[in-house]
């Protein structure tokens, strides 16, 4: 008897289905893999959307210090505020704010870092920490424009760049109500302070 070589028909239909169903698995995972993607490129200006708001009332709220306190600090990759402290945090009296640009992970993150300033009570451990407002932008850098007539320390807006893989950039702004030198005047109307 003679055995012939070659396949039969439900040989053929059977490798044909688990072949299908293996390109409809690999097309799937392809497409979920091209959709996270496109979520992780959106995600940097998610979080700006999400922050923004809270991040420039933080520095439009910036106080006036008192005499010996450190002042504003305004540098590129840095900015050093007193501030009242966010809703979260309870009535814990004014506060320092530190942000600051630090590279992570394949990009940049802006870092926020609370401070007690002696006037109120201790924070508790983890409002200490390090929070990353934003990440996941190639550059971010601060910007300041500053009085003119000779009052060159006087900081009148505070302007937060990000700039992004497709090389666009998002500016974030904020007017302070002092100045970096630490006056302001009182505004009656508003009752607050103002530069």
């Amino acid at each position: 008897m003679m055995r012939e070589e070659g396949f039969t028909i439900i040989e053929l239909l059977a490798a044909m289905v688990v072949g299908s169903l293996l390109l409809v698995a690999l097309s799937w995972s392809v497409g979920s893999l091209a959709r996270e993607l496109r979520a992780s490129s959106e995600k940097p200006k998610q979080q700006l959307e999400k922050r923004a708001s809270s991040l420039a009332t933080l520095i439009e709220q910036a106080l006036p210090q008192k005499d010996g306190a450190t002042a504003i600090v305004a540098e590129r990759e840095r900015l050093i505020l007193v501030t009242p402290p966010p809703a979260a945090l309870g009535a814990n009296g004014p506060l320092q704010l530190t942000l600051r640009v630090e590279s992570r992970g394949g990009g940049q993150a802006l870092i926020a870092q609370f401070k007690a300033t002696g006037d109120g009570t201790p924070l508790p451990a983890p409002a200490n920490e390090n929070l990353p407002l934003v990440q996941g932008y190639r550059e971010i850098w601060f910007d300041y424009a500053r009085g003119s007539e000779g009052r060159a320390s006087q900081l009148r807006r505070v302007t937060i760049n990000f700039r992004d893989d497709k090389d666009e950039v998002t500016r974030l702004s904020a007017i302070p109500r002092t100045n970096s030198s630490g006056a302001c005047r009182f505004d009656p109307i508003s009752m607050s302070c103002r530069a």
